[in-house]
């Protein structure tokens, strides 16, 4: 059931993004890009319910006016996940628009480049407001307590000083070698992400 679904929302949401660019297109181009400037403005805010309709409503009905923030709201999200280039803004707008759109599209998002940047960094780092502030850590080798048995496991111990809002709290947990490796590689996948983030 869940394949047949899928084909279904694919078509749909293709077909509400070649709405919008449809309603982006009807629109003078002045307008258009004083929306994405307005669009990429609030992003670092959070607040797209203080931009207003009434500064749109001569080009766009309600119902348009979100369709075209939606549709520029995914379109930031895709450009900053890479360096984007020209031709990948270019594939993401589609076929609906003409070429002067697309060319202003671009350099307006081009130049709020740093402005998009911040902004997808901010989301990331919004994911928790808790930071690692200190660590520290020992291994301790666990021996048997009869002759029979020959345990010896070391464990290592780490303890985490975290900041959560000004507050600190200290995490102590006990690794075996295998979840030390699983930590770590986890937390090298983590830098990774936010290296190309921040680069």
């Amino acid at each position: 059931m869940a394949d047949i679904e899928q084909p279904q929302r694919d078509s749909t949401e293709k077909k509400n993004k070649i709405t919008a660019w449809k309603c982006v297109a009807k629109a003078k181009l002045p307008v258009v890009k004083s929306v994405l400037h307005d669009i990429i403005g609030h992003l670092n805010k959070n607040s797209r319910p203080c931009m207003r309709y009434e500064d749109y409503k001569e080009s766009w009905s309600l119902q348009s006016y979100w369709q075209v923030l939606d549709v520029f709201e995914n379109l930031l999200q895709e450009v900053c996940k890479d360096s984007f280039t020209k031709d990948q803004v270019f594939s993401c707008l589609g076929d609906v628009l003409p070429d002067t759109y697309k060319e202003e599209i671009y350099h307006v998002i081009d130049s709020r480049r740093e402005d998009i940047r911040k902004h997808a960094l901010a989301k990331t780092t919004a994911v928790s407001q808790r930071k690692l502030v200190n660590f520290d850590w020992k291994v301790n080798l666990v021996m048997s307590s009869d002759k029979l048995g020959l345990v010896q496991e070391p464990l290592c111990n780490l303890d985490f000083e975290i900041n959560n809002n000004d507050q600190k709290t200290k995490t102590s947990i006990e690794l075996t070698s295998e979840d030390l490796k699983t930590l770590i590689k986890s937390l090298e996948a983590a830098n990774k992400t936010v290296m190309q983030y921040t680069s």
